[in-house]
């Protein structure tokens, strides 16, 4: 399964984002082309995605390494920290 959205970034720029990806691998990557060429069609300029650096070597295509992702509590404990 991958779920994913279209990000309308405010600099013009559209991004596809795989959202989240689950199952077998090798399904996963079958389903990479059509999903690309659906958000090309829809006018993106990239696709983007989060996850274990794993990713970057199996997807298809010229992927790079992009941001570190941050995560900050505002509550100030994380919620598998809280007892």
């Amino acid at each position: 399964m991958i779920v994913g959205e279209i990000i309308n970034h405010p600099i013009g720029l559209r991004s596809f984002n795989y959202w989240l990806q689950g199952g077998n691998i090798d399904e996963l990557l079958t389903m990479h082309r059509g999903i690309e060429q659906w958000a090309r069609n829809r006018g993106c300029h990239r696709a983007i995605g989060n996850g274990r650096k794993g990713w970057t070597r199996v997807m298809h295509g010229r992927w790079e390494k992009g941001p570190t992702t941050r995560i900050k509590w505002l509550d100030g404990v994380a919620p598998h920290e809280a007892r």
